[in-house]
């Protein structure tokens, strides 16, 4: 079973919830961190990108992670989240185009991010 997690939020704060949250659920947390992965991509079982807006340069980032999972035939590629504050739905229309499985809004209510993590748990 692939259980890392790669994140990423410009937030430290953030990345450090984040990390407990992964942790707590089972998966391996690896902070992507300037663009670097410190693990094989092929290990990856789930993708958390907190981004700006639409304009937020991690969004290629995602995108190119995406490229190369398709390009190595890997058969499951991650599950994605994006968590962002922009509400104009912007953001939200691109990343869906990228292959994005969930979009949350910041402030996270009700234990949103939980929920989701349950059902991936339940799938992988």
């Amino acid at each position: 079973m692939r259980n890392k997690a790669l994140i990423h939020s410009k937030d430290m704060y953030e990345v450090i919830k984040l990390r407990n949250k992964l942790l707590y659920f089972g998966f391996e947390p690896e902070v992507l961190n300037e663009g670097n992965i410190n693990c094989e991509v092929s290990d990856i079982s789930l993708l958390v990108f907190d981004v700006e807006s639409k304009r937020d340069y991690m969004i290629d980032i995602l995108s190119k992670i995406l490229k190369e999972c398709k390009a190595d035939f890997i058969n499951d590629i991650p599950y994605i989240i994006v968590i962002s504050s922009d509400k104009s739905g912007e953001t939200e229309q691109i990343v869906r185009k990228i292959g994005v499985n969930n979009f949350l809004l910041k402030p996270l209510e009700n234990n949103e991010l939980d929920i989701v993590l349950i059902g991936i748990l339940l799938k992988i």
